[in-house]
């Protein structure tokens, strides 16, 4: 869904920048469209931005400040330039905005969701910060949440506290195979059944990648 968002910020951002152009290549007033660039760059940053930020699955909070932005300009065109509003073009302006405002409103209530799953792992972890069974559990929930460069980061801590730690070996083969990393999927899941020959999942794992 995150990948979904940026892009879509991208394009609105592109849009907006080029559709602040307006008036410069006609004879159309300044105003509004000046306000379009900067919303424009804003997107266009806030977007690059999601693109690279991969923590927890964190919605960015400048998507906010992006659309506080765009309300503004709209509650402007509507108060001081009301001839605009009955322009199509001012609805064309809407739409995306609507669109995006459905995006966020879904993103925030899956961080809320995704912390109130990891909320008794994280309260586990403080109590006592070498549970090796917290730091796991944290993990797996945090990759059934597609976030999985986090999810990693406490299989390993969990691996840290514990060299013998074969849940954790086996989660990050989880996580390397959804990822589509086979190879080092197979691995994990190897390291795994040698450090508990009993560990039933790690088998069948193993041989399902063998297999294909």
């Amino acid at each position: 869904m995150k990948k979904i968002e940026s892009k879509f910020q991208l394009i609105i951002g592109i849009f907006f920048l080029a559709y602040s152009a307006y008036p410069f290549l006609t004879k159309a007033s300044l105003v509004p469209y000046i306000f379009f660039a900067p919303l424009g760059i804003w997107n266009i940053i806030d977007g690059i931005f999601q693109r690279k930020s991969h923590q927890n699955g964190v919605y960015h909070p400048g998507m906010w400040i992006a659309m506080v932005l765009w309300v503004m300009v709209i509650i402007y065109i509507y108060l001081f330039q009301p001839a605009y509003v009955k322009d199509p073009v001012f609805y064309i302006y809407i739409i995306p905005f609507v669109v995006i405002l459905v995006l966020a409103l879904y993103e925030q209530k899956r961080i809320r969701k995704y912390q109130k799953a990891i909320k008794p792992y994280e309260n586990a972890i403080k109590a006592n910060p070498k549970d090796t069974t917290a730091w796991n559990n944290k993990g797996a929930t945090i990759a059934k949440f597609k976030s999985y460069p986090a999810a990693i980061q406490c299989f390993n801590r969990a691996i840290e506290i514990n060299p013998k730690e074969a849940a954790a070996l086996y989660n990050i083969g989880v996580v390397l195979m959804e990822l589509g990393n086979l190879h080092e999927a197979l691995k994990y899941y190897n390291m795994a059944q040698d450090l508990d020959p009993g560990f039933k999942n790690a088998k069948k794992a193993g041989e399902m990648i063998l297999e294909l």
